[in-house]
């Protein structure tokens, strides 16, 4: 059943459907003395500006991913020590990073590049002698939402950056991590009965870091290129007005709430090295509750998986909010 009213719908801008990045802060150091790149953001991708083409067939590696999925189901609907291994292993999953998840959802062959500014939808369209209208291909921008009151462009732009940088160079050590350890659980396939359970989660957590990757290197390529557009978002001001534990004008860094002073400032990206990781000292604080979904969802006309997604993203950053610390 959708979140959205039928009547909501139409006064949405039909411009929040196109492809875009919404970023989400989710928590910070309190207080901030300067501006910080290490706050914790979910990022909502939208890149695909179409749906896959019916029967497009996209490798092996997508049938077999495909194939263990089906499987997968098929363990949580069996009794015994099967549903017990889907119980655990459901919980495994829910336990992966966020941050990766989100990178997940990407798929660059679907979103726009450099070459083919429609995406890869243009590809198969052209393939099928399809004609795209000419609005479709004006421009190959993507507009980046961000809440001006937490940030400004500079440096939730300059986020972004810095949060790709990292990935890639986090999931380049997972792939070839779980890439080594795989080879390793392979001999245990020869227990008869019991499957060689570690050998698939080695397989799965590979490919999962690899596609965080190759995503990750995506953005980097958009960012590089300038494809990425910060845009104030008003809408998501209003959400973090009524549903911000953080109600105090005083908690949010003045050097963060003021606009940038000049045109050149909000495109260029404040340096890395200019900005002190937060303190272990530092009190953290959440910028967003859970309360804020259904109004997220509505808003921007999010899928209930964005809202599962946007749940556990909020999960996560309490529990590294209590422990104190922001990035993993």
């Amino acid at each position: 059943m959708s979140i959205i009213p039928p009547a909501s719908k139409s006064i949405i801008p039909q411009a929040l459907r196109k492809p875009r990045i919404i970023s989400i802060p989710l928590a910070r150091p309190r207080p901030s003395a300067k501006l910080d790149l290490r706050m914790l953001t979910y990022y909502q991708f939208q890149l695909d500006e179409r749906q896959k083409p019916p029967g497009s067939q996209r490798g092996i590696a997508n049938w077999l991913t495909g194939k263990a999925a089906g499987m997968w189901v098929g363990f949580g609907k069996a009794e015994g020590w099967r549903r017990r291994t889907y119980e655990y292993g459901e919980r495994l999953m829910h336990s992966v990073d966020f941050e990766e998840l989100a990178l997940r959802s990407i798929d660059p062959s679907l979103g726009p590049s450099i070459k083919h500014p429609g995406g890869g939808s243009a590809l198969w369209e052209k393939d099928e002698g399809k004609e795209k209208e000419p609005a479709e291909t004006e421009s190959s921008s993507i507009p980046f939402l961000y809440p001006p009151s937490l940030t400004s462009s500079a440096v939730a732009l300059g986020h972004l950056r810095w949060h790709v940088e990292h990935r890639i160079s986090r999931h380049r050590k997972g792939f070839y991590m779980w890439g080594l350890l795989t080879p390793i659980t392979f001999p245990l396939k020869l227990i008869p009965i019991i499957p060689n359970l570690p050998f698939f989660f080695c397989v799965w957590r590979s490919w999962s870091h690899y596609n965080a990757l190759k995503s990750s290197e995506y953005l980097e390529t958009l960012l590089d290129n300038n494809q990425i557009v910060p845009q104030a978002s008003q809408v998501l001001d209003e959400i973090y007005n009524e549903f911000s534990p953080l109600t105090s004008p005083s908690l949010l860094s003045p050097s963060i709430t003021s606009p940038p002073s000049s045109d050149a400032e909000s495109k260029s990206s404040p340096s890395l090295a200019s900005v002190d990781p937060p303190s272990p000292g530092h009190r953290l604080a959440l910028l967003v509750t859970p309360d804020a979904v259904p109004a997220l969802l509505a808003k921007f006309e999010l899928t209930e998986k964005a809202g599962a997604d946007l749940y556990r993203a909020i999960e996560q950053a309490r529990v590294r909010v209590e422990s104190g610390k922001l990035d993993t």
